[in-house]
């Protein structure tokens, strides 16, 4: 390992190296000449931390408790994008099948129309594309293909998942807002929806409540409260199991209105009900309603109509990875178990990284995956078994580019105090946990695989991600 000296007056470095079971451990205590960034506020005696860094070619250069496991966040998605990729490929595309049962006569289907999914996220107008813009497609699809009335029901069929459409370990407060919506293999708008809350015009009038959906799913809990000598703030929570919105908080003379992003119950009815609506605007009529097929008696004997494919798999992952996607995440992992067993589970998935993991030499001593997204605390992983994954990944170009970049793309956009670096990488927070991996080429042209992992750190006031610090000193090796 080199000594780190000499950083041309960037650094006021001391570097204390220590042996420990064989290994050498770094501390860095250090802070920019300008004062941006002090490294030395890293060092949290209550924090753990972890770190490697390594040449492409799998050389060491800085070792510090890189087998130690801790909380990944979200660089958890690194593993399952690269098991993704190598199961699927890059230019994989994930199937949807619409079919029906019954049968068509003078145009009509007298029988039910069936969505069966297997996990597609892009149907997501907020990240990828309008879903009533792919559905009214489909409208054209059904009516060319002889149907222009349905004597049934509009039919989402789950059953090539599982049922569980929330991760292990995922906070129970948390599941109101969209980075915790639930998943599964049919997915529209990563089953989230935006409501608008306005205040009341004269004073005896109620608040506005409102939501951007074309068909009726939620009902409402108005408990908000009118007093000029309490500050306005208004929030609003989707009561834990039920589709119905709780807002609260109080109003003031201000009175704004606001809006907000707040998720939905069963992704598979959602998705059949925004279906429902968005081919009766496009001119077909249907007698029946949107079902879940888990409320159905029986099971379907079915004929296949078309298939919608995704965009390339590459694309996919890119999107997930910039925007740190959570229930692409988790449709992925169970795609993958489905694609290589015939059945979306978390287990079944963790079965094909357990052969990808073998392929690269990591043991499940290396790691705990609880979910495939990295938003539950009881994932753990170690810096030495990601960068195993970063090495195995490093030589595809294609894949590197799916990575968030300072100043340019996804997680990493307004990093100002990296804006200079030239890196690639994937980011993980939650409260007191600090996680990067990925890729940087340093100021002297050396092409390193890094990850560091920092838990139970205490926010320092201007840090908000002491990760960085570490990364302006790895762009000097």
């Amino acid at each position: 390992m080199k000594k780190v000296i000499g950083l041309v007056n960037l650094f006021v470095l001391a570097v204390l190296l220590v042996s420990c079971s064989g290994k050498r451990i770094v501390y860095v205590l250090s802070e920019l000449e300008n004062r941006d960034f002090h490294l030395d506020k890293l060092i949290d005696p209550s924090a753990s931390y972890a770190v490697l860094v390594q040449y492409t070619n799998g050389d060491t250069i800085m070792s510090y408790h890189a087998d130690k496991l801790l909380i990944p966040a979200s660089t958890l998605k690194l593993v399952t994008a690269s098991a993704a990729w190598k199961f699927l490929g890059p230019e994989y595309r994930i199937p949807t099948y619409i079919s029906y049962d019954g049968f068509t006569n003078n145009n009509i289907l007298f029988g039910n129309l069936i969505v069966t999914g297997t996990g597609d996220p892009t149907f997501d107008r907020r990240h990828w594309y309008d879903p009533e813009v792919i559905f009214s497609n489909w409208a054209d699809s059904l009516i060319a293909h002889g149907i222009s009335e349905i004597r049934g029901d509009i039919i989402g069929n789950d059953d090539l998942f599982e049922e569980t459409h929330l991760g292990s370990g995922w906070a129970w407060d948390d599941l109101s807002f969209s980075y915790a919506a639930e998943f599964g293999p049919l997915m529209a708008d990563n089953t989230t929806v935006e409501f608008f809350i306005n205040p009341p015009e004269n004073d005896d009038d109620d608040i506005s409540i409102m939501d951007n959906l074309p068909f009726g799913y939620f009902d409402y809990k108005n408990s908000v409260t009118f007093a000029d000598s309490l500050p306005e703030h208004i929030h609003a929570r989707r009561v834990i199991g039920e589709n119905i919105l709780s807002v609260y908080g109080n109003y003031s003379e201000d009175k704004k209105s606001y809006s907000k992003m707040i998720t939905a119950k069963n992704p598979t009815l959602f998705y059949a009900s925004l279906l429902k609506s968005t081919l009766e605007k496009a001119g077909i009529k249907i007698s029946g309603n949107a079902r879940d097929i888990d409320d159905l008696p029986q099971k379907l004997e079915t004929t296949l109509v078309f298939t919608h494919l995704s965009p390339k798999l590459s694309l996919i992952i890119r999107q997930f990875l910039q925007d740190s996607n959570n229930q692409a995440g988790e449709a992925l992992l169970r795609h993958i178990g489905w694609h290589e067993s015939g059945f979306g589970s978390l287990q079944n998935g963790l079965m094909v990284l357990d052969v990808f993991f073998a392929n690269l030499n990591i043991s499940w001593n290396q790691c705990r995956i609880a979910d495939a997204c990295g938003l539950s605390r009881y994932n753990l992983f170690t810096p030495a078994a990601m960068n195993k994954i970063l090495l195995y990944m490093s030589d595809i170009e294609e894949f590197r580019e799916c990575l968030t970049s300072p100043g340019l793309n996804g997680t990493l956009a307004k990093r100002a105090v990296l804006f200079d670096l030239d890196l690639k990488a994937k980011t993980g927070s939650m409260s007191r946990i600090d996680c990067i991996s990925g890729y940087l080429k340093t100021a002297r042209g050396k092409d390193l695989v890094f990850s560091v992992m920092i838990n139970n750190y205490q926010p320092q006031k201007g840090h908000a991600h002491p990760v960085d610090g570490f990364i302006r000193l790895f762009n000097h090796f």
